[in-house]
């Protein structure tokens, strides 16, 4: 899919793991981001743009669309009317592309945590208790207006809080004494294996849908109810 999107002209060649973007490029996507979603969600030039990456083939610069000032949809709609088997499929390749891209030049959302550090205590208790709630509340949403892995990522998601502020009184409604056991790593998703492969060095982009396991072979598959997340065979294992 990605090939036949270069071969038309749609994205820049895909054959590549340099992250370097073109100035011109860049250029182009401030001016669509100002005006679609407000200067406040534009970033400037990230220094990745301009990273060299260890071990990596950079003659040409990262996977981009083209034409970067076009509307997503208007070129989604060409690509479209070209007609064929595999247009609706293209189309979805084109938006991947050109969400990462462009999310990669916007500003980084805005979070705000909670925390309850232990006051003075009596001075006939010596024991002093540390409350520590786990969580985060959206304030500027950034580039995940357009782009968000979701159940694709390996963290997991962190509680939202309600609206607080600075020394506010907390009222304490339940003390529930609980006992927790380690859980083992979540299975890989495509996204995370291919995160692993990168910090690793394995391979390159170009081969890494080998790394996957072959379906013929039948040692692992992603599984359709675990948020498509791989999950070995008895032959895998």
């Amino acid at each position: 899919m990605a090939q036949r999107l270069y071969e038309g002209g749609y994205i820049t060649y895909m054959r590549t793991d340099s992250t370097s973007m073109a100035a011109e490029a860049i250029a182009e996507a401030a001016g669509l981001i100002k005006s679609s979603f407000g200067d406040q969600y534009w970033a400037g030039r990230y220094k990745h743009h301009d990273k060299k990456v260890a071990g990596a083939q950079e003659a040409h610069e990262c996977i981009r669309p083209t034409a970067m000032s076009r509307p997503r949809r208007e070129v989604e709609a060409e690509i479209r009317a070209e007609g064929g088997r595999d247009s609706e499929a293209m189309a979805r390749v084109y938006d991947l592309v050109w969400k990462r891209t462009v999310a990669s030049l916007m500003s980084r959302r805005s979070t705000t945590g909670v925390g309850r550090h232990p006051g003075h205590a009596p001075s006939k208790d010596p024991v002093r208790f540390l409350f520590r709630a786990t969580g985060s509340t959206l304030r500027f949403d950034g580039f995940i207006r357009i782009y968000l892995e979701g159940a694709t990522t390996r963290r997991r998601p962190r509680a939202a809080f309600p609206a607080l502020t600075v020394a506010q009184a907390l009222r304490l409604l339940e003390l529930r004494p609980e006992e927790h056991f380690t859980q083992p790593p979540p299975r890989y998703t495509e996204a995370s294996l291919v995160k692993e492969l990168e910090e690793r060095r394995i391979g390159r982009p170009s081969t890494y849908a080998f790394h996957h396991g072959d379906p013929r072979r039948g040692e692992a598959g992603l599984h359709p109810h675990d948020n498509r997340r791989f999950k070995p065979t008895d032959t895998g294992r």
